[in-house]
């Protein structure tokens, strides 16, 4: 089954594996984590690419098929699956258009920060996003550890 070479994947990227592993139970699991992965196709992988499309950024659904594609990589490389990797070469990526991306003006940064001083929690989060450029996952995942004082 999928999920077998998805444990397997899981296992050799523990250090980032948090947030790969979730994707892969909400986006990719319920559609081909049961199946035998002899009977996946591209076709299946095209669909399930189709649905996220409806819902999800053109990015995120990129990074679902990554991850279906690096799973079957490392399975491969682990010579548990001897046929080609059914995203290489056979997927295409959907085009990224960015062009929706928008700074902060210097006068929406003070805004902010003076809206969230009184706040404890969010104004440490508030700043650490302004000064780091973090994503929420980012900065949540943030330990003392990582922290060089």
């Amino acid at each position: 089954m999928f999920n077998h070479f998805a444990n397997i994947y899981f296992e050799e990227k523990e250090d980032s594996v948090k947030k790969i592993k979730r994707t892969y139970e909400i986006h990719i699991e319920a559609f081909i984590g049961k199946l035998d992965v002899a009977i996946i196709t591209t076709d299946d992988i095209k669909k399930i690419q189709k649905l996220k499309k409806i819902d999800l950024a053109e990015k995120t659904v990129n990074a679902i098929i990554q991850i279906i594609g690096a799973i079957y990589t490392v399975a491969i490389s682990k010579k548990l699956f001897a046929k080609s990797n059914p995203i290489s070469g056979q997927i295409k990526r959907i085009k990224v258009d960015n062009a929706s991306e928008r700074y902060l003006q210097l006068d929406e940064i003070k805004l902010l920060i003076q809206e969230t001083k009184c706040k404890d929690h969010l104004y440490v989060f508030t700043l650490l996003a302004l000064q780091t450029g973090g994503r929420l996952g980012t900065i949540l995942s943030l330990c003392k550890k990582y922290v060089k004082l």
